[in-house]
């Protein structure tokens, strides 16, 4: 989509105005009384340039000119990008998008690397019969490849000889074959951050089966690892050092599957209890976080479609963050605010540790109970952090909306990874 400026308005597509706008253009004027207007009354830029774009595509025109506005244009031209994305690659009929808009004033608009979100996009709308396991490796290969960074790819081979037993376990069941990828940015700093990000690329549930109802959209489970590959897309040039860690399976039923009941042990050394194996995507982050630490990182960030209690607590327009450490909460946190990624931090509550205690293994994976999905399932993901500086950011319910990949999370994480300190 083009960016330009301009001082006279065209009327030959959509015109913008924010309703606090300085009045400086007289939309009254005879020529302008037959093109379209919208009137933004609210007070998010982002929200500005992402609904004026919506409209226009909507009435299917190919410009929109935005009014002089009291709004930050690098913002508003960030919502308009992000919502002219689309989905299109199985329509042999594509959708119409927004050409050009126009900013009537002056000034300029930083360019944007939105690359990264659009790939995750991509990733998390193709259905699991185009995105595999092999589909992130591959995607990966070439992102190590343009940025020049290095990249491992461990084989269901070596993962057995590392001793990845948990997501061995979740991936047992499939004909499809497990990885897990990693990927460097190495620079003279002493912050190494991993950054970790779930990749079921399609979750039946396994022998704890999910009704039909809950199986749509299960395409979307591996949106964390998305939103990893995404950052290491756009990543640029940070002065920390990053590692990203992306297990990645199928979670499927079949003779070979998982039991309810089995026990494994994870690469922690830590036996786990499977009491249920649709809590399958904390069984290989916890392999994951393991790798991470023995690379000696200094922080760490996961992000995944954990649980149905974050979108039951938080709806669909907020992820939920835990973690053990308040300086890194308050710099997501405050990242997210930047970018409009809504975050709300749910307390590690320890109480619900004994919850996970299991009469014959060193932990289970689920508790005999309903409550507090979210606090109880980040809980067993410390048990493998331990005392690393570390955030959890359960993005269930806003790793899509209406069925399409958002791509949340890719901006706050980039943000984060800008400082320094």
């Amino acid at each position: 989509m083009k960016i330009s400026f301009s001082t006279k308005i065209t009327a030959k597509g959509l015109i913008a105005v924010s309703a606090d706008s300085p009045g400086k253009v007289n939309l009254k004027r005879k020529s302008f009384k037959d093109a379209p207007l919208f009137i933004y009354k609210e007070k998010s830029a982002k929200e500005f340039g992402s609904l004026a774009i919506a409209e226009a595509k909507k009435l299917k025109l190919n410009l929109v000119e935005f009014v002089e506005s009291k709004f930050d244009k690098d913002l508003i031209a960030e919502g308009a990008l992000l919502s002219n994305y689309s989905f299109d690659k199985f329509l042999s009929k594509k959708p119409s998008k927004v050409q050009t808009i126009t900013f009537i004033g002056k000034g300029k608009v930083k360019k944007r690397d939105l690359s990264g979100v659009f790939l995750a996009r991509d990733l998390g709308n193709l259905p699991a019969n185009h995105c595999t396991p092999k589909t992130l490796v591959d995607t990966a290969k070439e992102i190590a490849k343009e940025n020049k960074l290095k990249i491992t790819v461990y084989t269901k081979r070596e993962l057995e000889k590392l001793g990845a037993g948990a997501l061995l376990a979740v991936a047992q069941g499939s004909e499809l074959e497990p990885y897990l990828i990693k990927l460097e940015y190495k620079t003279n700093s002493k912050r190494n951050v991993a950054i970790i990000g779930k990749g079921i690329t399609y979750d039946t549930g396994g022998y704890s089966l999910k009704p039909p109802g809950s199986m749509d959209g299960m395409k979307h489970d591996m949106s964390g690892a998305a939103v990893v590959l995404g950052v290491m897309k756009s990543l640029g040039k940070p002065k920390v050092n990053v590692t990203a860690y992306i297990p990645t399976c199928e979670n499927m039923v079949s003779g070979k599957a998982t039991r309810v009941g089995d026990v494994v042990k994870s690469l922690s050394g830590k036996t786990i209890e499977i009491l249920n194996t649709d809590a399958e995507g904390r069984l290989i982050l916890a392999d994951a976080i393991t790798l991470a630490k023995r690379d000696k990182v200094t922080e760490i960030i996961d992000l995944a479609t954990l649980t149905g209690g974050a979108l039951v607590a938080l709806g669909t327009t907020c992820a939920a963050l835990l973690s053990n450490n308040d300086e890194m909460a308050e710099k997501l946190l405050s990242k997210s605010k930047k970018t409009e990624e809504m975050l709300w931090r749910l307390p590690l509550l320890s109480v619900h540790k004994k919850d996970l205690k299991s009469k014959i293994a060193d932990i289970k994976n689920i508790p005999g109970h309903r409550w507090a999905q979210t606090i109880i399932a980040a809980l067993f993901l410390e048990e493998f952090v331990e005392k690393t500086p570390w955030v959890h950011l359960d993005i269930a319910g806003v790793a899509d909306k209406d069925g399409e990949s958002t791509g949340f999370g890719v901006r706050t994480v980039l943000e984060y990874l800008s400082t320094e300190q």
